[in-house]
């Protein structure tokens, strides 16, 4: 799966504890979470897999994307 953050972020890095392989927020001046892994490989990285789609799923501003169908 391919992922990244949109505009829309605000860095309440909820991702950042579920995923801390694929997101990072950086310090200042901008806050907001970037993807440091834009492919995870939903095969082969089940549990890696889950927890970015709960990232998705938990992002307050829903500005985590994926090329996957994630339900919110």
């Amino acid at each position: 799966m391919k992922i990244w953050v949109n505009g829309d972020c605000d860095g309440f890095a909820r991702c950042v504890t579920l995923a801390p392989e694929v997101f990072t927020t950086p310090d200042e001046p901008d806050f907001r979470t970037t993807v440091i892994r834009p492919e995870v490989d939903e095969h082969g990285e089940e549990e890696l897999a889950a927890r970015v789609i709960a990232a998705i799923q938990q992002c307050p501003k829903r500005a985590i994307r994926t090329d996957l169908d994630v339900s919110f």
